[in-house]
C-alpha cells in the first residue's frame, strides 16, 4: 500500500488508491463576512500575513471538501440538526466551526457556520446561536460540479 494510500474497496485491487468522496462547502453569508473581516483587520498591519492566513483558510475548506472529518468533534454544540455534528477546525489561528453531514437537496454537505480569530466561542451567545439557525434554514444551493480543466 504504501504512503497512507487505501486500496479500493472494489476489490481491493493492489496498487489502487481509492479517490474520497467529495463534499460542496457551503459557507454562512455572516461567516464569509467574519472572514472578511478579520482579513481586513490583519492586513492593516500586514499584508503579508493577511495573505498566509488566508491561503491557509482556503487550504483548510478545500481539505474539508474531501475529509469533512478533519476538525474536532465539538459534542456540547447546542441545536444540531439530526444525523448531524458540530466541528472546529483551527487554521494559522482562525476557528471555523462548521456541521457535517448537512442534508440538503438530497445531498450531503459541509455547512461552515462561522470564521472566527482565537478561541472565542459563539455558539454560547444567544444571538449567534439564533443567526447560525437562520443560516442554516436559508442556505444556497450547493455549487454544480466543477469540471476539472
Amino acid at each position: 500500500m504504501g504512503r497512507g494510500g487505501r486500496r479500493s474497496s472494489a476489490g481491493d485491487v493492489p496498487g489502487v488508491v481509492a479517490t474520497p468522496r467529495e463534499y460542496p462547502v457551503v459557507i454562512a453569508s455572516e461567516a464569509m463576512t467574519e472572514l472578511v473581516e478579520l482579513l481586513t483587520y490583519v492586513s492593516k498591519d500586514s499584508p503579508k500575513n493577511a495573505a498566509s492566513v488566508r491561503a491557509a483558510v482556503e487550504k483548510r475548506l478545500d481539505r474539508l471538501r474531501r475529509f469533512p472529518r478533519t476538525g474536532r468533534a465539538d459534542q456540547n454544540a447546542p441545536l444540531v440538526p439530526a444525523g448531524a455534528e458540530a466541528y472546529i477546525t483551527t487554521v494559522k489561528g482562525v476557528s471555523l466551526y462548521y456541521l457535517f453531514p448537512v442534508r440538503w437537496k438530497e445531498r450531503e454537505i459541509v455547512h461552515v457556520v462561522t470564521i472566527r480569530r482565537g478561541s472565542r466561542m459563539p455558539l454560547e451567545d444567544p444571538e449567534y446561536l439564533t443567526r447560525w439557525m437562520a443560516e442554516l434554514v436559508k442556505l444556497a444551493p450547493p455549487p454544480e460540479e466543477r469540471s476539472e480543466e
